[in-house]
């Protein structure tokens, strides 16, 4: 189980985690506890917000996170399972 901060996009339940490519971002649906284990997770809001901001400006991912928030990771967990 993690701990900590992920990026999650609310209306479509998905979190932010690392393409099968391992080197491009995607956002995955929450269909079981693997799926949040897998999420990109900060350990902590400051450092979350910093990795929020730097795919907000980038140019290949900010479409990736459109309409996503961040979250405490325990949120989800309670919330899903």
């Amino acid at each position: 189980m993690s701990n900590g901060y992920i990026i999650f996009n609310s209306r479509t339940n998905q979190v932010l985690c690392l393409a099968p490519d391992k080197k491009s971002l995607a956002m995955v649906d929450v269909t079981s506890p693997s799926i949040l284990n897998k999420a990109v997770c900060a350990p902590d809001l400051t450092a979350a917000k910093n990795v929020f901001l730097r795919i907000q400006r980038s140019e290949d991912h900010k479409d990736v996170i459109a309409g996503a928030e961040i979250q405490h990771i325990a949120r989800l967990y309670k919330k899903f399972f």
